[in-house]
């Protein structure tokens, strides 16, 4: 029911499909061209593959007498379905959206990562890079599985390309991508296609007036698929590490760099479904810039089956890349660049460790521990601090609330009881 938008297709073309033939008018249309029919004189047509056809069909809903009640409650259910889909979806956009936005501690949630520790991680990037954070407080971590919750593609700015060896490689690969795009009729494709024409363009700008020179992360967030700053992705975060892809090319880097600015703007996958391409999760952008899984494509991620839905989490990323160190894979798929960690009872509240693909040290050993952390914040919190470590100003305001309401219910109460002791009081009077 998707669109596909290289065959001109839009979406929503199967519920089309299917409500036109199982809409009340068409099947009375039906019925009355079947009665037509049957009034005629058919000797003519006996042996035309139309007749044959209609009275093949025939005998066979005559062998199943339930058909025409099963149809009618199969249509009920199904028009249930379609009018409660669009309820649900929007239940689920706005549900997902407020989870993945919702900080629980809004205290000393933001920016523990320190200017010095964010530009040296930034300073050991590379364009396709592939970012894996953590957001201590949201809400959503208590329903993403591991410690590790979100994926994000590291594109850098045009001079990094250019210092790379892949700027030309990837203006090539946009270029043809919009030449795929443009090659079809359909005018959303043909939109799509002067977008990335719009970004090789603006590529070419100086740098005051070139906005990839300042954002340098592709990442699906609950608002779509945006291009941000390394400031605010990773800036943001309360632990961050960067993964290098150890087995690809220079062509293969800079394909998938160019995939990631095919997908920008497309729509956050609220269902986490891997299947379609039209809507992606965090992760999912990761994999298909590195091309799905592809048989014979030296970069392979592991899917995990969640709640029937295969998705990839973030923690699988990092969980494949330590459990290729632990068993001393020479042919591990990726290279730990570098990890900030952070500590709000802790000053400075930040550390940064550059690896460069190094796997031994305290470090590392360190970093692997990282799958053992609770996904819970306060969890975690309390295993490193105690719990003295979770009392924190919302803490005591919630403290108080329940307090006060305490004190206002047990008061009304009393209030309530007096009032009925009056009342008796007066009634035997």
């Amino acid at each position: 029911n998707l669109p596909e938008t290289r065959w001109g297709i839009p979406a929503g073309v199967f519920d089309s499909v299917q409500h036109e033939m199982l809409d009340t008018t068409y099947q009375d249309m039906i019925f009355v061209a079947e009665t037509a029919y049957l009034q005629l004189d058919r000797s003519v047509s006996k042996n035309s593959q139309l007749h044959n056809m209609i009275e093949k069909s025939r005998l066979e809903i005559a062998g199943i007498p339930e058909f025409g009640i099963r149809a009618g409650v199969n249509r009920a259910l199904r028009d249930a379905q379609d009018n409660a889909a669009d309820l649900y979806q929007h239940i689920q956009s706005f549900t997902a959206t407020v989870l993945g936005d919702f900080k629980v501690n809004q205290r000393q949630i933001g920016n523990l990562i320190g200017a010095d520790e964010l530009r040296g991680f930034h300073q050991a990037l590379k364009p396709g890079d592939i970012l894996i954070e953590r957001r201590n407080w949201y809400a959503s971590n208590a329903f993403l599985p591991g410690f590790w919750p979100h994926g994000a593609m590291y594109v850098g700015t045009v001079q990094e390309m250019k210092d790379a060896g892949i700027y030309e490689l990837v203006c090539k690969a946009i270029r043809q991508l919009a030449d795929d795009e443009a090659a079809t009729e359909n005018a959303p494709s043909k939109d799509h296609a002067q977008s990335l024409r719009d970004i090789l363009d603006e590529f070419e700008r100086p740098v005051s007036d070139n906005r990839f020179e300042r954002h340098h992360v592709i990442e699906a967030v609950s608002e779509g698929v945006v291009l941000n700053t390394i400031e605010h992705s990773a800036g943001e975060a309360t632990s961050v590490c960067a993964f290098r892809p150890a087995l690809l090319s220079k062509k293969q880097i800079a394909t998938a760099v160019a995939q990631a600015y095919y997908y920008l703007g497309r729509n956050y996958d609220f269902d986490f479904d891997f299947e379609s391409p039209h809507t992606l999760v965090c992760t999912e952008v990761v994999y298909r810039c590195y091309e799905g899984n592809t048989t014979g494509y030296p970069l392979q991620f592991n899917l995990s089956t969640i709640l029937g839905t295969r998705t990839l989490p973030a923690q699988n990323i990092v969980k494949s890349y330590v459990d290729a160190v632990q068993r001393n894979d020479p042919n591990n798929q990726l290279q730990l660049v570098a990890w900030i960690d952070t500590d709000r009872h802790r000053k400075p509240s930040s550390t940064l460790m550059i690896f460069n693909g190094s796997t031994t040290g305290p470090d590392h050993t360190f970093f692997e521990e990282t799958l053992q952390r609770p996904g819970l914040t306060w969890e975690w919190e309390r295993q490193q601090h105690g719990i003295l470590a979770l009392i924190t100003r919302p803490t005591e305001y919630l403290f108080y609330l329940c307090f006060s309401t305490t004190v206002v219910a047990a008061l009304y109460q009393v209030t309530v009881r007096r009032r009925r002791r009056k009342r008796s009081e007066l009634n035997q009077l």
